[in-house]
């Protein structure tokens, strides 16, 4: 006798928190990713254990059958996501530390890391020139009855890498994510959530430049990460905030692309920096769903001219450097929903 069988598929779902490290239930903001039952990797180390088993607890819950459990708070991967203005937009403010907001039609916010030589600053704490209280919430929610059993608060992305190409051509953001708490309730609860509709960025999207002449991207990977993220412990081992030590965002560059004749090997060996630029639509977010990526690379390896497939092509590797003017990295987005409040 057959038997029907169905994968109740789940959805991570995020939400900008209006209080560091307090839950939200309504007003999501985007979609994270959609899959079969498959773990998160959040950088929790903390199985269900009774707790006459040593299993520490953050606080007692004050009413529901719940289990808040101590992290050991190790960064981790989270599956990629289809990137566009939208779904980038929470994620980037708990990583930046400078958020600028302009404009209600579009709604525009730009990312700016710091450019000063302090060796660590804190997130979500009052730090002078740091926009540091953003945070978000995410859940684990069943797509079948939209209920959700296990959230995290307190969450802040400590690295994030952008990837597409010719042959995949849907921009995928793979966000490194971090956690103050994380929340197992066995009453799964009913959720208010809102899924973002627009469109990923298509490869095809992409218009790139180099040094200021326009390049044809056929692959590129781009990595933003903190070099080192530790939490700042209060009170009965509760964190309160993450401590951002050395570098204030690497950024790594690898792509290829049409070769132009361009000696970039020269450029390589003198250390000159070349500002790259990749953006859809307009630079200053003009449109809702504008995206714009800009880098000031020093190259770290010599350039290699490559035959692929018939096609000459250039293959470089970089690393983001402020110049004194131009930063290592900055981002502006620009969507028709207010995505990121003011912290």
């Amino acid at each position: 006798m057959a038997v029907n069988s169905t994968i109740d598929f789940i959805e991570w779902w995020m939400a900008q928190e209006d209080t560091v490290g307090t839950l939200v239930t309504s007003g999501l903001g985007g979609l994270l990713v959609t899959t079969p039952e498959s773990p998160m990797n959040m950088g929790v180390d903390a199985p269900v254990v009774p707790k006459a088993r040593g299993t520490s607890y953050l606080q007692t819950p004050a009413s529901g059958n719940k289990d808040i459990q101590k992290l050991n708070r190790s960064p981790g991967a989270s599956p990629p996501f289809e990137a566009n203005a939208d779904s980038l937009a929470v994620m980037l403010a708990t990583f930046f530390q400078k958020i600028t907001k302009s404009g209600s039609g579009p709604y525009v916010v730009q990312y700016d890391p710091l450019i000063t030589s302090m060796q660590g600053v804190v997130k979500l704490g009052a730090v002078a020139g740091v926009d540091g209280d953003y945070a978000m919430t995410l859940y684990k929610i069943r797509e079948s009855s939209q209920t959700y059993s296990e959230y995290f608060t307190g969450v802040i992305m400590s690295g994030l890498e952008l990837t597409s190409s010719e042959d995949s051509p849907i921009l995928q953001a793979s966000p490194t994510l971090i956690a103050m708490t994380h929340d197992t309730m066995y009453d799964a609860a009913a959720l208010s959530a809102t899924a973002i509709d627009k469109a990923p960025i298509l490869h095809s999207d992409l218009t790139t430049t180099l040094a200021g002449s326009s390049i044809e991207l056929l692959t590129q990977t781009l990595t933003l990460s903190y070099e080192n993220v530790k939490p700042v412990f209060g009170p009965n081992n509760t964190p309160q905030a993450f401590y951002l030590q050395g570098l204030r965002v690497g950024v790594d560059i690898t792509f290829t692309a049409d070769f132009s004749g361009t000696d970039f090997k020269a450029g390589h060996t003198d250390n000159t920096d070349y500002l790259f630029e990749m953006y859809k639509g307009s630079k200053t977010g003009t449109t809702a769903e504008d995206f714009y990526f800009q880098s000031n690379i020093l190259l770290s390896a010599d350039p290699l001219v490559e035959n692929a497939n018939g096609q000459e092509v250039f293959h470089l590797v970089g690393q983001g450097a402020y110049d004194g003017t131009n930063p290592a990295c900055q981002i502006i987005l620009a969507t028709a929903t207010d995505r990121v409040t003011e912290a």
